[in-house]
């Protein structure tokens, strides 16, 4: 009778082991498939709006660098500065943050932080049975996940936004790099603003995760659409405009990441730039340039909802899916089999005797 045991025990370890193959089977596909048909078009549509955003861009960074400037002075000392080719500084430096971001790790991101921030809280709730009672559940996984992926941000993206924010004012980026007296000098010169970066990064994040969909869900249902991925082009706008909008309201860290990674930037702490800069030019001058972020931040959220959430990208899905895995490649239902065998059936384990 213990062989007959020992013998379904081992028979169950293998099934647990080979459907955690095929769950991860299923991940690859996943991110193949995503890859194909979102983080490629998406790098591809953002790096492009650069010719369209980086006048807009660059005017954004005069404004956060100068808060005294007006905004038609700022214009008027960007084309004094380097004519009209000056709203276009940088313009390779942003279409490779744009690149880089989208295909190698952006998409990434955003769909693993809030898995991993899910189970960690889960678990920490189950071995402290006060923590984090709802909606502070919640509120602890979005921050938890935002602050995952400012973290990714910071560190895999880190140098291609000092590169683009410096580049905004001056060329010579990488022959500064270059010419630092130590690689340990190098190294802080690249990542330079990196505190500020990872603020930034992590207030995006906590937007992104915390408001998104529920924007989406009531603009979708204020437009009477069962699915937001079918709203009209108005509602898609819409749904864009405060995202993109709620995501603007951090704009007074980056006016201290601009006043850190800008050329001869400032070498401040992060707290201590913040206090001086409100002393002297008040929140108007934390909050400069905002009203350019705020048109950037819609045009990219505007992008981003019409290449990733979509109709089109499902059956664009489809197809590669097909083409490079058959027919028989991971759906839903086949997800569904999969976690369902997961759960072996109470027969089949084994009993203790009494």
């Amino acid at each position: 009778m213990g062989d007959q045991i020992n013998t379904k025990n081992e028979t169950n370890s293998y099934q647990v082991v080979l459907n955690k193959l095929k769950e991860v089977t299923v991940e690859a596909e996943k991110f193949v498939i995503t890859a194909a048909t979102v983080n490629l078009p998406l790098a591809m549509a953002k790096s492009i709006s650069v010719i369209l955003t980086q006048p807009v861009y660059v005017s954004m960074r005069y404004r956060q660098a100068h808060p005294e400037y007006s905004p038609l002075v700022a214009l008027e000392e960007i084309r004094r500065e380097n004519g009209f080719r000056g709203f276009f500084n940088g313009m390779l430096a942003s279409a490779n943050k744009e690149i880089t971001k989208n295909i190698l790790y952006k998409g990434i991101t955003i769909t693993t932080a809030p898995k991993v921030a899910e189970y960690s809280v889960t678990q920490i709730q189950r071995r402290y049975q006060d923590f984090a009672p709802s909606p502070q559940y919640y509120l602890a996984k979005v921050m938890m996940a935002a602050g995952l992926a400012a973290s990714v941000e910071a560190t895999l993206g880190g140098v291609q936004e000092n590169w683009a924010t410096y580049s905004a004012f001056a060329r010579g980026f990488w022959r500064e790099a270059w010419h630092q007296p130590s690689w340990g000098k190098t190294t802080q010169f690249l990542f330079k603003g990196a505190g500020a970066n990872w603020w930034k990064n992590f207030g995006n994040y906590t937007v992104y995760f915390g408001v998104k969909d529920p924007i989406r869900k009531n603009v979708a249902a204020l437009y009477e659409a069962n699915d937001p991925k079918k709203m009209p082009l108005m509602g898609q706008f819409t749904a864009a405009f405060l995202v993109g909008s709620a995501m603007a309201l951090i704009a007074p860290i980056d006016t201290l990441k601009t006043h850190i990674q800008k050329p001869k930037g400032s070498n401040e702490s992060v707290r201590q730039l913040f206090k001086n800069t409100h002393d002297k030019h008040g929140w108007k001058g934390l909050f400069a340039g905002v009203e350019y972020k705020m048109a950037l931040m819609v045009w990219g959220w505007m992008i981003t909802n019409f290449v990733t959430e979509s109709e089109h990208v499902e059956r664009l899905s489809i197809g590669v899916k097909n083409s490079l895995f058959g027919s028989s490649a991971s759906s839903p239902r086949n997800e569904e089999s999969v976690i369902a065998a997961n759960n072996l059936k109470e027969d089949d384990k084994p009993r203790r005797r009494n």
